[in-house]
């Protein structure tokens, strides 16, 4: 988690007001206990510390996996560019890619199911490693 935080950081404010932003918003609209675990995970490695040291962070491992969903769910990358290396013709259309072309492929939309774009699918995974969907 120290070093998502401290390339976060180091990326510019930003990237991490983004980052932040969202982590929030999935925290306050999605899951209260999710939001109660991340609390809870924190007081329990800070105590009653206010400053953040890196060995901390390794130990907030519940709070990392939340950290790693909201970048999922909402990259601070909007697109990748691949280069297709021969044709392809898309599923259930007639397009077809030329190899050599380059295209821009989404992130946003890769990691959404495809059958139900339209709804975020937040899962988090807890210390013992159980999912949880929201």
């Amino acid at each position: 988690m120290y070093e998502h935080l401290a390339t976060l950081l180091s990326a510019g404010h930003h990237t991490t007001a983004f980052f932040g932003c969202y982590m929030a918003y999935l925290l306050a609209s999605h899951l209260p206990e999710v939001q109660r675990k991340v609390k809870d995970e924190v007081k329990a490695v800070l105590g009653n510390r206010t400053d953040m040291q890196p060995e901390d962070g390794k130990k907030m491992t519940y709070t990392a996996n939340v950290m790693k969903e909201t970048l999922r769910l909402y990259t601070v990358i909007p697109f990748v560019n691949r280069t297709s290396v021969k044709d392809v013709k898309l599923r259930g259309s007639d397009v077809v890619i030329s190899g050599g072309t380059t295209c821009l492929v989404p992130l946003c939309l890769m990691i959404r199911d495809g059958v139900d774009r339209g709804r975020h699918h937040v899962r988090f995974v807890d210390a013992e490693g159980h999912v949880q969907e929201g």
